[in-house]
């Protein structure tokens, strides 16, 4: 693991990822109400992500903390993904108390899923991916982190920058994709943390680890 505090806060926040790239194509029966949505929070059963699908809109609740599978509608042992290919998913976690890429306590991302993992009855990870659809050079990727620094507080600093250019360097070298693993932070109350995710080419995409069983009250 790579030192890399406090990514981004979302505790106190309305999170909600947007599917953007065209229009919806899938045709079905309607739901009702509560297996789409509850409490300001997507149903990841099969109503729940066939509507997603259909319309390419997802919204995770976190303003009143950790998560049970009731709240998203999974088993206690379950995980899910919440997609709509071809298309893309544009991420807005808004409410946090100050930061974010405009300083509007916001921070807006397009990404290509969201999955929810639930452990013992609890939702354990939230992953926010922008790949494999969204591909980007690795200078790129890089700024956006870098970014962060003023954005989030991120602890991104020249070591651990040169550390990840040598292990993405070495792979790319080899031939080899690689995933370099980003430490979770704690930032408005939950834990968040990454994943770089590089092709064999030296492109690469970011996935947003958010564990919201983990808050400043639990650590």
């Amino acid at each position: 693991m790579i030192p890399f505090g406090g990514l981004f806060g979302v505790v106190g926040a309305y999170v909600t990822f947007v599917l953007v790239t065209g229009a919806g194509t899938h045709t079905v029966e309607p739901p009702t109400p509560d297996e789409v949505s509850a409490a300001g929070t997507t149903q990841f059963g099969e109503a729940g992500l066939a509507y997603v699908r259909e319309w390419r809109i997802v919204h995770v609740n976190l303003e009143h903390g950790p998560l049970t599978a009731d709240d998203v509608g999974l088993d206690d042992d379950a995980t899910a993904v919440a997609e709509a290919p071809p298309g893309q998913v544009w991420a807005m976690v808004v409410g946090m108390d100050q930061g974010g890429l405009a300083g509007d306590g916001a921070i807006r991302l397009v990404v290509d899923s969201v999955a929810v993992t639930t452990e013992d009855g609890m939702v354990t990870s939230l992953d926010v991916a922008r790949a494999p659809y969204v591909w980007a050079s690795y200078p790129t990727v890089m700024n956006d982190l870098q970014q962060g620094v003023a954005a989030f507080g991120w602890q991104f600093d020249p070591e651990v920058r040169a550390e990840i250019d040598d292990i993405v360097g070495d792979a790319v070298r080899a031939g080899e994709a690689v995933t370099v693993a980003v430490d979770p932070g704690m930032v408005s109350g939950v834990e968040v943390g990454a994943e770089i995710v590089c092709r064999d080419d030296g492109h690469c995409g970011i996935t947003y680890v958010l564990d919201p069983s983990v808050t400043a009250t639990t650590t």
